[in-house]
């Protein structure tokens, strides 16, 4: 198999138009997705009123002959109370797809922008709350999408 790995930052090239993008969109069949990795570290339960929660994520994408291409999409969330880190939970998703129409980074840059969270955020937020929950913090719900 023939590899291209991109990251989402390294994106030059001009956008898809929209109608472009929904025809790709159209096409396309999610073949697999699974949890590829899961770390979690507590490092203190004591929590305040004072809590921050972050979110952060990244994205690569790899093109595959055969028009399939695999996203790997990454979440980093981070609990702190009164600036002393309270846990962090990282995970890994691989998502492979199939598609009728060509794709390269510039569907990758929308894609991952738009639609990659709202098909792996739902997962975050389940181990999210259940993790906590399991290191003896009241169980987080993170917000939803909008």
């Amino acid at each position: 198999m023939n590899k291209m790995k991109t990251n989402i930052k390294s994106q030059k090239e001009k956008s898809l138009s929209p109608t472009q993008y929904n025809e790709i969109i159209e096409g396309l069949q999610l073949e697999k997705m699974f949890l590829k990795s899961c770390k979690a570290k507590c490092f203190s339960s004591e929590i305040t009123d004072n809590n921050i929660v972050k979110v952060g994520t990244n994205a690569e994408f790899e093109s595959y002959e055969n028009k399939k291409f695999s996203i790997t999409s990454s979440y980093t969330i981070t609990a702190k109370s009164n600036k002393k880190n309270l846990f962090k939970i990282e995970l890994e998703y691989y998502l492979l797809f199939h598609s009728k129409n060509p794709v390269d980074e510039r569907f990758f840059d929308i894609y991952s922008k738009r639609n990659l969270r709202l098909n792996t955020f739902p997962l975050v937020r389940e181990i999210v709350q259940s993790f906590s929950g399991r290191m003896g913090f009241p169980p987080l719900v993170l917000p939803l999408l909008k």
